[in-house]
């Protein structure tokens, strides 16, 4: 399984890694393993940010700190997902949100690079309509049941 940084630093400040900054580390990983038999692990809960401490929320959760707080999730370019800041239980955080578009563009260097698949991780805290997602880029690969 290839599992990516969770976090790079990048301008002074920890944040997810964009889906365009992934392609080189997975290039540099499958030099050294056949693609088919990788995995890419996908991470498809919340992510929050609090100091050096990170912690995944369910989407739920999330969208009800953004709503507390009466903040709109903003685009982060760098991050290429949501982002948007709330106080949570343990202080104030920075929460990016894993949407339709960022999963896509996590599948999407899975078929660049031949990957075997994605392993999902955090199913049961995602938003739903990623599920829409993951069954187009399956049935792209043929490998839809329905």
């Amino acid at each position: 399984m290839l599992t990516p940084p969770a976090f790079i630093r990048a301008g002074g400040r920890l944040r997810p890694p964009a889906p365009r900054e992934l392609g080189p580390w997975v290039r540099a990983a499958v030099r050294r393993l056949p693609p088919w038999r990788c995995l890419l692990a996908v991470g498809v809960a919340a992510v929050a940010l609090s100091g050096d401490s990170a912690r995944f929320l369910p989407y739920a959760q999330a969208m009800a700190a953004a709503y507390r707080a009466r903040v709109r999730p903003e685009g982060d370019e760098a991050a290429g997902r949501p982002v948007f800041s709330a106080r949570l239980d343990q202080g104030d955080a920075v929460v990016w949100l894993e949407t339709a578009a960022s999963l896509a563009a996590r599948i999407s260097i899975i078929r660049r690079y031949r990957l075997a698949g994605a392993y999902l991780a955090g199913v049961g805290a995602e938003d739903q309509r990623l599920w829409r997602v993951l069954r187009e880029g399956s049935a792209a690969r043929g490998t839809a049941s329905g």
